[in-house]
């Protein structure tokens, strides 16, 4: 399972941007803080706090998303490592982005077809829950699968659900960060990423 944001595609920029614009009191370190737990559900605390600077409109942001979002790209190095892991396992999207969005990049991308399933916001907002759906319909081992995130809040939703992750340090979080988090590794580069992929599924396989 990718995440979207921050692992196939480099969003920190843009959705911080967009919020910005609709929260202008909004500091790039309170920004990634809303990442430490489920996205949504630290959002919902902050404005029951009195932390209105980190609420949104939701429909708003995904209207300005989806817009720019279009020019995205996926780098030709993970395009590769997607591709290879398709002939062999199935893959799917967990992400807090909405489904319609991810897969008119993928298309765009020439990547839809490796993704059996793509599991946004607009499914549900807990990838926990998401998560579960997926072993239930694939009738997976929680122990068989892994989540590959650049977040401490999908590291720890990951674990709930019973299944591993793999973090990779060039998206919302740095590496310090999820390493605090223990995760089943923390990668830096696409190489270290498809290597730890193939560990995770020889060390599952023996076990």
């Amino acid at each position: 399972m990718f995440d979207f944001d921050g692992v196939l595609v480099d969003t920190l920029g843009l959705c911080y941007e967009i919020n910005k614009e609709l929260n202008p009191h909004l500091g790039i370190d309170s920004y990634t803080t809303l990442y430490d737990g489920n996205v949504y559900e630290t959002i919902q605390s902050a404005a029951k706090s009195g932390m209105n600077w980190v609420f949104h409109s939701k429909d708003e942001f995904d209207q300005k998303y989806y817009v720019r979002a279009r020019e995205l790209r996926i780098p030709a190095e993970l395009k590769d490592v997607v591709r290879e892991l398709s002939a062999s396992f199935s893959l799917a999207i967990v992400s807090s982005t909405p489904s319609p969005a991810i897969a008119e990049i993928l298309e765009k991308e020439g990547l839809r077809e490796c993704f059996a399933e793509i599991l946004g916001a607009d499914v549900h907002t807990s990838k926990v829950i998401k998560i579960q759906s997926l072993l239930d319909s694939y009738h997976c081992a929680p122990e068989e699968t892994v989540l590959i995130t650049d977040t401490t809040g999908d590291i720890g939703e990951a674990r709930a659900a019973g299944v591993a992750s793999i973090a990779v340090s060039w998206g919302f979080h740095g590496k310090d960060k999820l390493q605090k988090a223990d995760p089943y590794a923390v990668v830096d580069t696409v190489p270290e990423l498809l290597g730890s992929i193939r560990g995770f599924f020889a060390e599952s396989a023996i076990q």
